[in-house]
């Protein structure tokens, strides 16, 4: 029995040793797999791109290759003129490459996908080392998109979130007093920039001229469409509300 228990103990620590061995194998392949992406346009088509909210490069190209050692990869494309931006999220299996074909489409851009093949051979930006330095730049490209949208009236960006603006606008709505609400929204609409669509929902939350004035009146310097702003709606009752509104109205065009 002594001889027969050293035999098994034996073999178990050769079968521990073999799982242990194919356990590090694994865990070693997976932390050295890559995937990799190819994006292509036409040579007269030239576009930013921004992969996980970080800029590749601050000059516009017709073509772009990554690799990273994550599988997901959530890309931003602005035209070179800054007329477009288009959002696209895409996953590449580890160890494989996929290629993209882009195709400007009016005011858009759709990713055509092209025949993918191994990572074998290729080389890309490491989307890893993508650098924190080029946060100034994409918030810099950001805003000149938006200036090419809404004219040089458009200096307060970024735009607030939807989902960071619907929980303002639901905490807004638990405040039981007017009176709390507006001071709550004067502290929370100041850390922020909105567009006209967006505080004309916050319209909604008052019944009254009085309080829709005041509201209105926290609107100076945080639009970022300003040059949409004659389209604010807060629907006034009275005549005399409306014309006060009108001056606040200049004051905001003046911003």
């Amino acid at each position: 029995m002594g001889e027969k228990g050293k035999n098994l103990r034996s073999k178990t620590r050769i079968a521990i040793v073999r799982i242990l061995s194919i356990l590090l194998v694994f865990i070693s392949f997976n932390g050295l797999a890559q995937s990799a992406l190819q994006l292509k346009a036409n040579k007269d088509v030239r576009f930013f791109l921004l992969v996980n909210g970080n800029l590749v490069d601050s000059i516009a190209k017709s073509e772009w290759k990554l690799t990273s050692t994550k599988q997901d990869y959530d890309l931003s494309l602005y035209s070179d003129s800054l007329d477009i931006n288009s959002e696209h999220s895409i996953s590449v299996s580890p160890n494989k490459r996929a290629s993209y074909d882009v195709l400007r489409l009016g005011s858009d851009y759709q990713l055509l996908q092209a025949t993918g093949t191994d990572i074998k051979d290729f080389t890309g930006i490491s989307v890893d080392d993508l650098s924190t330095q080029y946060h100034a730049f994409k918030d810099s490209l950001q805003l000149r998109y938006l200036q090419k949208k809404y004219g040089k009236q458009a200096k307060c960006i970024p735009p607030i979130s939807r989902g960071d603006f619907e929980n303002i606008l639901e905490e807004a709505k638990e405040k039981t007093f007017n009176a709390l609400r507006l001071k709550y929204l004067n502290k929370e609409l100041s850390k922020h920039c909105f567009y006209v669509e967006q505080l004309n929902e916050l319209y909604d939350l008052f019944d009254f001229d009085e309080q829709k004035l005041s509201l209105s009146k926290m609107f100076k310097g945080i639009i970022v469409d300003l040059g949409e702003v004659e389209q604010l709606a807060p629907n006034f009752v009275l005549e005399s509300a409306e014309k006060e509104f009108e001056t606040i109205l200049k004051d905001l065009k003046e911003d």
